[in-house]
This record gives structure tokens, sequence and C-alpha cells, in this order.
């Protein structure tokens, strides 16, 4: 998926959508049209401010090689972490797959690849006032439905203080759509997880969704930030040609291709058994059998060592759990 074009095309449905023949012809909807059609404007005005915040920062593009999404797919981030946990190397960024999806979610009957998932610090975004200058579309929009101003697009508070958007394509109308994530710095991923469910904030996300975007995006800052990880072995700085549309047609866009360690093995090297990262094991006493038939015991001492598979060289930095 071109996520560049996507976000070209939803600007220019934006635009649209404040013409005055669009506006026209969304009064004469019925409420329940009017309600759908403002739901669809509030993805699109989600989707093209968190690009924008994107684009503030940097553009930064960071694509997993086939080994690398399998690695992270296969090793599960503990649910009792909080966001706070986490070292965050930039305040916005995209991490998307090179030739395979990131991961697939279930829409209805229809199964999905999600190619791309965007990170933003929304707090930042929030007080840079990018957030209320697009909200005010959306508050225009309902005050036509409602006939009264519902939303003060300078006021706002957004509640939370991080997202990640994980983006497919809808199974419908072929155009981008996201899985939403909003994160709060102290609560922990389960803490927010269960708060969704319960409160059926996001429909389109369910616990096989939640687990796959925080094993990708977790995993992802976690090797980013590695301090051990061999930069030449394991980044691969590129540029790309993306059709976007327009007057200008197409932009070159940089990214970084990271690729697991030469000494990684995939899952299929290993003789069974989930994948996982590696953990500490500090050093003690066991009865080692010993003798005729093992009958005996010998009291040995045993050094601290790391256990797990190789897959540790991918996200060896120790989690923080509190």
């Amino acid at each position: 998926m071109n996520i560049l074009k996507e976000v070209y095309n939803i600007k220019n449905l934006l635009k649209k959508c404040m013409d005055p023949k669009s506006i026209e012809r969304f009064l004469n909807l019925d409420l329940q049209q009017q309600l759908t059609t403002a739901s669809s404007i509030e993805t699109m005005i989600g989707i093209n401010t968190a690009f924008m915040f994107w684009k503030r920062c940097g553009s930064r593009i960071f694509i997993l090689s086939d080994n690398l999404i399998e690695a992270f797919q296969n090793t599960n981030v503990p649910q009792k972490l909080k966001p706070k946990d986490f070292e965050y190397p930039f305040d916005s960024f995209i991490i998307e797959g090179y030739s395979k999806p990131l991961f697939t979610t279930m829409i209805g009957e229809y199964e999905l690849p999600v190619y791309a998932i965007l990170y933003s610090y929304s707090r930042k975004f929030s007080e840079e006032k990018i957030v209320p200058s697009h909200m005010s579309l959306m508050s225009n929009i309902e005050n036509l439905i409602y006939k009264k101003k519902l939303i003060n697009p300078n006021t706002v508070d957004i509640g939370y203080d991080r997202s990640i958007f994980a983006f497919y394509k809808h199974p419908l109308s072929d155009t981008m759509d996201r899985i939403q994530f909003d994160l709060v710095d102290n609560k922990s991923f389960e803490e927010i997880s269960k708060f969704k469910r319960e409160n059926l904030m996001d429909i389109m996300c369910d616990e096989d969704d939640i687990k796959n975007v925080i094993n990708m995006f977790c995993n992802s800052i976690l090797y980013i930030n590695e301090p051990n990880r061999i930069i030449s072995e394991t980044e691969e700085r590129k540029s790309r040609t993306v059709i976007i549309g327009g007057k200008n047609g197409t932009q070159r866009q940089e990214y970084i291709l990271l690729k697991p360690p030469k000494s990684y093995k995939s899952k299929s090297e290993y003789a069974g058994g989930e994948l996982t990262v590696r953990f500490p094991v500090m050093g003690h006493w066991r009865d080692q059998a010993c003798g005729e038939k093992y009958s005996l015991r010998k009291h040995i001492w045993i050094k601290p060592f790391w256990k797990g598979p190789e897959l540790a060289e991918v996200v060896s930095k120790p989690y923080l759990v509190t």
C-alpha cells in the first residue's frame, strides 16, 4: 500500500467536504446517513492530522525485513508494561513491512493485511495546536447535524498521551482505514485494552489486533534503541520513488531498512517452541544427577547465563517491569 498516495487522496477528499455543493448534498441526507458520513470524515481527519505531525517530525520511516517481522510477531511483549516504560526514538515515525504485511486483521468476514504502523506523541501535537486546527472542520460538520456546536476546538483535551495507527485497506471502499490504539503513559497495555473493550471504543480492534500492534511496535522501538546492535550489519539507508498524484506526480522518499543480525535463525530453524526474548538466569546451586544410573547427586554451582534463542540479539534490551 502506497501510504503517501493514500494520504494525498484523503487530503483531496477533505477539501471536497468543505465545498458548498458537498455541504448542500450533506444537508439533504437523513440523520443516519449524516452520522455515517461524519464518522468517515472524522477518520480522514485523524489520519491526515497524524501524518501532518509525522511530516513535521522529519518523515522518518523504518522498513522491517521479512525475518524481522517474523521475529517480532513471535516475541510477546508483557501486557503489564506501560507506555512510559519505553524510550521513543522520535516523536513520530512509521514502521512498514518490506515485502510482507506486519500482520493481518479481521474486519468482519475479511482478513486484511496491515502494511504500516504510525506512532505519534499525541500529547505534544495537541499542545502544538495541530489537532484543534483540524477538529474545527469536525466541529462545523457536527454543527450542521445537530444545529449546535458540540466541539470547541480551542479547549479540547484529547485525554491520552500517545497514539498508534495500524493501516489497512477498507474491504468495501478500498480506501485507507486504521486501527487506532490510544495510550495513556501511566496505564498498562492490559488496562488500556480492557477499557477499549468494555466501552466499545473501537469495534474494529480485537484482542489479536491489540497483541499484534503492541508486539510489532514495542519490539521495533526496542530494536531501534538497542545499544549493542551492530548498525552496519542491521541497517541499510535507502530511498524509493513514491507515486503521490497531483502536479508533482512522484516523490523521493528516504527510509531505513532494518534487518536481524547475521546470527539470527528463523522460527523454522528451531526444533520447536515459540520464539521469545532472552532473559538472564541468576547463579544458583543444583543437585546434579551423576553416578551409575544417575542415582547419586552432586551439589554444583551454576554460573549466571542467558536463556533463550539467538533472537535475543534482535530484542535484547531488558523489559522494565514495574
